[in-house]
C-alpha cells in the first residue's frame, strides 16, 4: 500500500511500469535518433528518489540494474550510456532476471534456455541415480515437480523464437535412464539394455505479458528499483 504514490509518479513523468511487491520496473519506447538516457527518464527517477526520501526510504541500488533492448544493429549505436541514480553510475547489463526469466539484450533468450537446461539436467541426473529404488509412478511425479515444472514455467516467452539459440542445446528433448520407449511397428531388434524416455518440451501459446510491449525497431530501456 506505501508504494501505490509511486505510480503517480511514474504516469507523470509519461513511463510505464510495473510493480511486484516491492519491486518496480520502469520501461519506456525511444527513437534510435534520441540521445540517452532520456531526459524523461532521469526527471522521473529523481522524483522518485526525493519521494522516498520524504517517506524515509531508500532506493536499493545494490539491485538496481539499467538494461537497453533493441536489435543488434541500434544496440551498437548506443555507445556509453551511464544513468546516475542516488549517487551511484549504472551502465546497461548483459542480463537481467524477472521473475525466473533472463532476459537479454536482443530478447534471444540464449542464457536462459542454457539456464534452464541445466537445472534439467541436474535434476534428471539426481533422480536417475535413485531410479532402481523408485516405481514407475513415483518417478513420473519427481519428473513433472522438478524437470517439466520448470520447462513449463513461463515458456510462452519462447513463442517465436528463432531455431538458432536452439542449436546445439538439449533442452528440446530431456531424457532418464530407466524407462523404455515403444519399439517402433515392424522393429526386429531386441530392447537395449539402457534404456531412456523422452520428455519433449512444446510451447505454449504467448501469455499475456503485465509490461509494456516493446517496439523491435526502437531500443527501450528497463529500469528495476
Amino acid at each position: 500500500m506505501y508504494m501505490l504514490p509511486l505510480g503517480q509518479i511514474i504516469r507523470h513523468h509519461g513511463l510505464s511500469f510495473h510493480s511486484y511487491a516491492d519491486d518496480t520496473q520502469l520501461y519506456l519506447s525511444t527513437k534510435p535518433s534520441t540521445q540517452l538516457p532520456p531526459q524523461s527518464l532521469v526527471n522521473c527517477l529523481h522524483a522518485i528518489q526525493i519521494w522516498m526520501s520524504f517517506n524515509f526510504l531508500k532506493l536499493n541500488s545494490n539491485k538496481t540494474e539499467l538494461m537497453v533492448v533493441a536489435p543488434k544493429a541500434l544496440l551498437r549505436k548506443v555507445g556509453d550510456l551511464h544513468l546516475d541514480i542516488d549517487g551511484c553510475s549504472f551502465s546497461p547489463s548483459s542480463e537481467v532476471r524477472n521473475l525466473g526469466v533472463i532476459l537479454d539484450p536482443t530478447l534471444s533468450f540464449q542464457s536462459h534456455i542454457r539456464f534452464i537446461t541445466k537445472s534439467a539436467f541436474f535434476h534428471l541426473k539426481n533422480i536417475s541415480r535413485l531410479r532402481q529404488s523408485l516405481s514407475d509412478s513415483v518417478t513420473e511425479t519427481l519428473v513433472h515437480a522438478f524437470v517439466t515444472s520448470r520447462l513449463d514455467y513461463c515458456n510462452g516467452v519462447l513463442s517465436g523464437v528463432p531455431s538458432k539459440p536452439w542449436t546445439g542445446s538439449s533442452m528440446g528433448k530431456t531424457q532418464l535412464p530407466g524407462f523404455s520407449p515403444a519399439p517402433s511397428p515392424g522393429s526386429t531388434s531386441p530392447p537395449p539394455s539402457s534404456t531412456s524416455i523422452g520428455s519433449r518440451s512444446r510451447p505454449a501459446s504467448p501469455t499475456k505479458s503485465s509490461s509494456s510491449p516493446t517496439n523491435p525497431q526502437c531500443p527501450g530501456s528497463s529500469v528495476p528499483i
